[in-house]
């Protein structure tokens, strides 16, 4: 994300990048060092571990989930249920909960040109967030709610003892 960043800023687009979660501190270094090293710290707000991070996502637009060990993708989730837009990478169960091009974008783990142009076409056409944000919020309303989890739980669970 970091890098994407810095592509879009030599390219004149400069946006506001929170980074929440991780109390690892030699992370957080490597991530404060590579800001400073690149001259984006006005841009990135590194904010660590959050006890309420909905407050924090309260205030954002677009998510962005770059990680490669997010398995369920509960953060996706996250930002969906915020009214966000999600940009995310195919790791993990990313590629299934974003419906690309209706609630965000999905772009190939690594591929720091594509999660610029993907950050990109939200900056050009702001109207996006809002509409893709709504689709992503009834979209994960409709189908990731405790309910239906416990729902389909259920399901496989009754299946198992049937066979």
């Amino acid at each position: 994300l970091l890098q994407a960043q810095r592509i879009l800023h030599e390219q004149g687009i400069d946006i506001d990048t929170y980074i929440i979660g991780t109390n690892k501190q030699e992370y957080l270094q490597q991530l404060e060092a590579y800001v400073q090293e690149h001259d984006l710290s006005k841009y990135v707000h590194i904010m660590g571990h959050q006890d309420d991070v909905f407050a924090v996502l309260k205030e954002m637009n677009l998510g962005v989930v770059s990680a490669t060990d997010e398995a369920f993708g509960r953060t996706t989730i996250e930002f969906m249920l915020m009214k966000m837009p999600v940009v995310v990478s195919d790791s993990g169960a990313n590629a299934e909960l974003i419906r690309n091009g209706q609630d965000g974008y999905v772009y190939s783990s690594g591929d720091v040109d594509a999660l610029a142009a993907a950050i990109k076409w939200y900056v050009l056409q702001p109207e996006l967030l809002q509409v893709q944000g709504e689709s992503a919020r009834q979209y994960a309303m409709d189908n990731f709610s405790a309910e239906k989890n416990a729902e389909a739980i259920y399901k496989v669970i009754n299946e198992v003892m049937n066979e």
